[in-house]
């Protein structure tokens, strides 16, 4: 790409596939594991606004992560997941993500 500040933007629609465990449950307290592939389907992208077309539309990726449940409505959710394979069509830039979200 050259440009160190080039954005790349992408429209996707992910489609996860994971399975759970309840490891621990009490009644105002919960933990729950979990993990499993994710197929990722991006449907456009733009490099700096205008039109780019050398991605991999179809990304697969696994995911693992942990979900809390405390004080009956609190909760908190912890991930990672890697996409080994490449955004773009010359091979370049795995991916992966961490996520932690916190809400009720």
């Amino acid at each position: 790409m050259g440009n160190g500040k080039a954005i790349l933007k992408t429209q996707s629609l992910s489609i996860p596939v994971v399975a759970g465990y309840q490891v621990y449950r009490k009644l105002s307290r919960s933990m729950k594991v979990y993990t499993g592939p994710v197929l990722e389907l991006i449907l456009s992208s733009k490099l700096d606004g205008y039109k780019y077309d050398e991605i991999q539309n179809a990304q697969f990726g696994w995911t693992v992560g942990t979900k809390f449940r405390f004080l009956f409505i609190f909760g908190a959710q912890v991930a990672y997941s890697y996409y080994p394979t490449p955004l773009f069509t010359n091979g370049d830039l795995q991916r992966n993500a961490f996520c932690f979200s916190l809400g009720f």
